[in-house]
């Protein structure tokens, strides 16, 4: 998969948000792998709004491990 370096703040919040839609832990987990390295590749967003997605993605990731 091609990571769009330049994917705008709207687009990474899209994707972090979505991040809950998987159906199971392991595919949360997953997919905030995924997000993390579009985030860290990331171009165009601020270290502030970084670290803002970076909190909700860690809280999601957190969270696949208290679910039932």
């Amino acid at each position: 998969m091609e990571i769009n370096r330049k994917l705008s703040l709207k687009g990474c919040w899209k994707m972090v948000n979505k991040i809950q839609l998987a159906t199971t832990p392991e595919g949360i987990r997953a997919r905030c792998r995924v997000a993390q390295e579009w985030l860290d590749a990331n171009q165009v967003i601020s270290t502030e709004e970084y670290d803002e997605l970076m909190q909700a993605l860690s809280y999601q990731f957190r969270e696949s491990y208290h679910v039932a």
